[in-house]
């Protein structure tokens, strides 16, 4: 499984960041990072929870930095009356963008639903027609 985490990292993330480490200070204080201009595990690089997910990235998708089972990820692939059901792994509070591909050597993902922050439903049903293969990946930005 690749867990690389594919991220909108041309946005300003916050307003109120006293370590300059890319978290805001609310973000880190709220998962127990009580020193906030500490490295190791409470910096922006650092991987507390050892999923290989940086706090970084654990911020962008809205999962949680102390849970090892809480990362960005498709969680499960599922047949279903001719389409295949596609579940992932994400928080609330990112943007996530699930993307496919008939064939790996084609340049571009395609795009096939964008949820926006607040959206509770992260699975999408997809018609097989004749394609004996299809590929996913999500991807998660934070607005």
């Amino acid at each position: 499984m690749n867990r690389e985490l594919l991220a909108g990292f041309d946005r300003e993330l916050t307003t109120n960041d006293s370590d300059s480490d890319g978290l805001p200070d609310w973000w880190e204080l709220s998962y127990g990072f009580n020193a906030l201009n500490s490295i190791g595990t409470d910096g922006a690089l650092g991987d507390p929870d050892g999923d290989g997910f940086n706090n970084y990235a654990e911020y962008i998708a809205d999962t949680n930095p102390r849970d090892g089972a809480s990362y960005l990820r498709i969680s499960g692939l599922r047949p279903l009356a001719g389409s295949v059901v596609v579940d992932w792994l994400a928080g609330s509070q990112s943007r996530q963008i699930l993307s496919r591909k008939l064939d790996l050597s084609a340049t571009n993902w395609l795009p096939v639903i964008t949820n926006e922050p607040g959206i509770a439903n992260r699975s999408f049903t997809n018609a097989i027609g004749t394609n004996r293969s299809l590929f996913f990946r999500v991807e998660a930005t934070r607005p």
